[in-house]
């Protein structure tokens, strides 16, 4: 009897024991992991890169159709096509970026229709200095936006005599428009108008602050620039991690489960392989579902902009770019929305494809474009695309955004969605399953 009880005895602090270290080892495992994620987080969005191309792709190096095709022909396969593709979108966008002339004169334009915008809006015209009731309202809250954003705008002096260089018949062959000229010395005089002012601001500040002393504000200190060579070097070095990521996980047989497997108890082996099979089932159905809905968002927002007299190249480049954008909640509609309004304001000659349009009002039909996609992403391509994978309350994709973005910054922002949608998947599939092996 005492042997029995003995024996009894020594399970339970077997037990205990066994109960101490796993909780332990699992408070440290988490205390290690949130610490190392904190401070590789540099490395996060090419670990995601590399994760989700990899899931993205595994369905079509599992294809049936190529199944004959040795693995290693088939990832090599893969990887080519998608160096082909990253190339041939590398060549279209750059292609759409303007070179140095073409930027210095869209850099005018831009400052001219922007100021030109404003004071219409404002009704700060001629006759008309002190605004209306628009500018009245708001006016001491958007003038420095607006001063910050010409000073951001206003050309180098080596700049303006670049621009004095091209408008010359006798310089170029094909110089550049008269109009935009026009724009520039507008520029100009706006700039020395601003420059005067301050001038006059400053002296009296100067002449107050002999009489007054105390008034006198210490100068900032300039803040030394990093090298952007360096910056570069260590950017590339940590996005080598994806292509090794994605070719080792195309490579994979299952080994990382394997290990991963072999951790846990032989009590809870079922319970964890449900488990990360249900993760696993999450994780790819999202990742593909938000590839085919940016591409769908991306799609509906070129489209849309063309139609409503946006240039063809552009559109398809501003749709791209908010498609992309898309994958993290709201990012996609609000660049899409600036880049479209951007375009309007420096566009000249908009023509819409669609007859019932006045060129006039190109502002509230980008708005109305972009309001049509976010709705369809909203309504359709969500529901539709993603399903279940993503069933979350908007609270809580706004405050996991947020959070994520103020701890790990673009990064986080992107990681957000799937960490919470894991979460969900393992909380609910642990619950579940320890409650039908009767563990709780």
């Amino acid at each position: 009897m005492k042997i029995v009880r003995r024996k009894s005895h020594n399970e339970a602090e077997r037990k205990k024991r066994g109960l101490f270290v796993y909780s332990v080892s699992l408070v440290l495992g988490l205390s290690s992991l949130v610490y190392l994620v904190y401070a590789l987080s540099s490395l996060i969005l090419p670990i995601i890169t590399g994760v989700f191309l990899a899931y993205v792709f595994r369905p079509l190096m599992n294809a049936k159709g190529i199944s004959k095709i040795p693995k290693p022909l088939r990832a090599i396969g893969v990887l080519a096509s998608l160096v082909a593709f990253i190339a041939f979108l590398s060549t279209t966008v750059a292609k759409q970026i303007p070179g140095d002339e073409d930027t210095l004169v869209l850099q005018v334009r831009a400052q001219y229709k922007l100021n030109a915008k404003y004071e219409q809006i404002m009704g700060l015209g001629e006759d008309e200095k002190k605004g209306n009731f628009l500018y009245q309202l708001l006016g001491k809250e958007l003038n420095p936006m607006m001063k910050s954003i010409n000073g951001s705008l206003h050309l180098e002096p080596e700049e303006e005599k670049r621009i004095e260089y091209m408008s010359s018949k006798f310089n170029y062959v094909d110089p550049i428009p008269d109009k935009y000229y026009q724009y520039f010395l507008a520029n100009k005089s706006r700039k020395e108008a601003a420059k005067k002012a301050e001038i006059e601001k400053e002296a009296e500040k100067t002449s107050l602050a002999a009489t007054n002393p105390e008034l006198e504000t210490p100068q900032e200190k300039s803040e030394s620039e990093s090298s952007l060579l360096a910056t570069i070097a260590q950017t590339f070095s940590h996005w080598l991690v994806a292509p090794l990521l994605f070719i080792f996980l195309l490579f994979d047989q299952g080994q990382i489960l394997k290990w991963f497997i072999g951790l846990v108890p032989n009590r809870y082996f079922e319970l964890t392989l449900t488990v990360v099979n249900q993760v696993d089932l999450a994780i790819g159905k999202y990742l593909r579902g938000t590839l085919l809905q940016c591409s769908l968002v991306g799609l509906s927002l070129s489209i849309g902009l063309f139609l409503v007299g946006v240039n063809l190249n552009m559109a398809i480049l501003i749709g791209t770019l908010a498609g992309l954008a898309n994958a993290i909640p709201f990012l996609g509609p609000f660049l899409g929305l600036i880049a479209g309004l951007g375009y309007a304001l420096v566009a000249e000659d908009i023509s819409p494809i669609l007859p019932f349009l006045d060129p006039e009002h190109i502002f509230l039909a980008v708005l109305v474009v972009v309001g049509i996609a976010q709705l369809l992403d909203n309504a359709v391509f969500q529901p539709v695309v993603l399903g279940n994978a993503v069933n979350l309350h908007p609270i809580v994709v706004v405050v996991g955004v947020l959070g994520a973005s103020i701890i790990f910054g673009f990064a986080g922002m992107l990681l957000a969605i799937p960490a919470i949608v894991v979460a969900k998947v393992v909380i609910g599939t642990t619950l579940r399953e320890l409650k039908a092996y009767q563990i709780i």
